[in-house]
């Protein structure tokens, strides 16, 4: 599994560990086992499903934590075209339509980037955990988990990249001070 650590000034602002899935045994939390599984089943024996496979009905309980990225091979960039409302309540803000070119690569951004691209060049799915800031920047180091699950209209080649997130301890809460 391969490590990536990016630094903002003297800590670490993204620790993720990212690699190929094989099975659905690796993917530790059950939403995104489920997600995995739905995406497998759509795959139809090809390298990935095409985004026409994947209706949106059928994955309403995982739509709030989803992300669906077009991937810009020639700028090495990706454009967000959905992020669920639970990612923009988590980011304090909806990036639907920007590029990480747009928004600005710091060294976080640029590890998430890069894990998007490593999955479109390779054409497999991917998982991923790795700490999370929040926006109210109470708590540095919520774990988090990720699937990454390419997508394909021509089936040779990865033009969008379909994310879950979850955090592991999702419903606990920073303490609030008396």
């Amino acid at each position: 599994m391969d490590t990536m650590r990016e630094m903002e000034g003297d800590a670490p602002a993204v620790v993720s560990r990212l690699a190929p899935i094989s099975s659905e045994e690796e993917i530790r939390h059950p939403k995104l086992r489920g997600l995995y599984t739905y995406w497998n089943s759509k795959r139809d024996g090809r390298l990935a499903p095409a985004r026409r496979d994947i209706d949106p009905v059928e994955m309403l309980e995982w739509l709030p934590h989803l992300i669906l990225a077009d991937i810009e091979a020639a700028s090495s960039d990706i454009r967000f075209r959905v992020i669920g409302t639970w990612m923009v309540d988590r980011i304090g803000r909806d990036d639907t339509g920007m590029r990480f070119g747009d928004i600005g690569l710091t060294p976080s951004r640029q590890a998430i980037l890069d894990s998007y691209l490593t999955v479109a060049s390779v054409m497999k799915p991917h998982y991923s955990e790795g700490s999370f800031l929040d926006r109210a920047q109470v708590r540095r180091h919520i774990e988090t988990e990720r699937v990454l699950l390419p997508l394909s209209g021509d089936g040779q080649a990865c033009d969008m990249v379909l994310t879950g997130i979850y955090f592991r301890e999702e419903d606990e809460r920073p303490p609030t001070l008396s």
